[in-house]
């Protein structure tokens, strides 16, 4: 089905709000249009590709000193639609309690690691073409619930050690991370997600996440699979950046693990583990290497064989990248990676990636 109608209405009603005085609306769009080239002996596939990327409408508004609201909008195709999809990836309003402390309520990133809360869609501050593949939105063949709809307490810039933290309580996984669903069948419980984090120096931030979310049997989840029993769902993170404006070194190191506490079924993991350097040579161009891993207990009924999103099995993962980055500005920047990834099952790929990513 083609939802370009929600792309149609939200331009007009940010039009309107532009136009009725509202000077302190901000509107800005992000593209990423790319090529690559993807060479698999095993499978005997050889495809060079052309990508459109994702077009992305963010908006903000600071409505009163305390009162700001933000909406980001994707347009976008996906595997199963004829067509280009539309999606509300954000829409929130925040209110600031004091200068420490804000409530942030709708819908959000939610606060796991580092890469999912300040890399997301608007790829031109990524310091990468892709995000890493355990944070990938369901849509494209992801495991982790990125965004949800609920109610948010943040703090941050706390004590002389810059303590952070947010606590999320949220619909939870498959009730608004997957495409389809009935209200009925969602299930009766609620997810929360807290992180915990400081920053010891500028730019140096450590931080803990966790999820922890009940799901109930025959719910449906992201892949429209009933689910076979009872589970206790949960998330732990740990994350560690490095990106000092005043330094030449970059670094995101982040591990994930994924369970699935089945009642009667056993317990089930996925763990993945990223790893990013970079080198600022100068003000415009940064070397960067790129590595990730992705590890999965075997016949986890949460997942079906083939994902029918991506049309591959579930598998162990290993990928590795050689990346350059070159800004022209701050709203245009170029990147290019050759990588190796593989992949149980798949055998080894050889890619070659290029991106323009900019805003405006």
């Amino acid at each position: 089905m083609k939802r370009s109608l929600p792309l149609v209405i939200t331009l007009c009603l940010f039009c309107i709000i532009h136009s009725y005085g509202q000077t302190n609306t901000q509107i800005k769009f992000f593209a990423q249009p790319g090529f690559g080239y993807s060479a698999n002996n095993d499978a005997k596939s050889n495809s060079p590709y052309f990508r459109g990327g994702q077009f992305v409408i963010y908006v903000t508004s600071q409505l009163s000193d305390r009162v700001s609201v933000a909406g980001e909008l994707n347009a976008h195709y996906e595997v199963l639609e004829d067509g280009p999809s539309t999606e509300i990836e954000r829409l929130y309003l925040r209110y600031s309690i004091n200068d420490n402390l804000a409530l942030r309520v709708g819908k959000t990133y939610d606060p796991i690691g580092f890469w999912n809360l300040n890399y997301n869609l608007g790829l031109v501050l990524q310091p990468t073409i892709s995000r890493p593949l355990i944070i990938q939105p369901t849509h494209d063949g992801g495991f982790t619930q990125t965004r949800d709809i609920g109610l948010m307490l943040e703090g941050e810039n706390i004590g002389t050690s810059r303590l952070f933290f947010k606590v999320f309580v949220a619909n939870g996984r498959g009730k608004n991370g997957g495409q389809q669903g009935t209200p009925y069948a969602l299930g009766k419980t609620l997810s929360t997600t807290a992180q915990l984090g400081f920053e010891p120096t500028e730019g140096l931030k450590i931080s803990v996440s966790g999820v922890f979310n009940p799901l109930e049997k025959g719910m449906m989840n992201e892949f429209q699979v009933p689910i076979a029993d009872k589970l206790n769902y949960s998330v732990v993170a740990g994350s560690i950046s490095f990106l000092n404006p005043e330094k030449k070194l970059e670094v995101i190191a982040e591990y994930y693990q994924h369970t699935n506490a089945y009642e009667t079924l056993g317990s089930y993991s996925i763990s993945g583990g990223v790893l990013y350097l970079g080198v600022k040579t100068n003000g415009k161009v940064v070397p960067y290497f790129y590595g990730e891993t992705l590890k999965f207990d075997a016949g986890d009924p949460f997942y079906p064989l083939i994902n029918s999103h991506t049309g591959q099995g579930f598998g162990d993962i290993n990928n590795a990248s050689l990346g350059f980055r070159y800004k022209f500005s701050p709203v245009i920047v170029f990147k290019t990676e050759a990588g190796i990834t593989d992949q149980k099952g798949y055998g080894t790929t050889y890619n070659l990636k290029t991106q323009l990513a900019f805003s405006f």
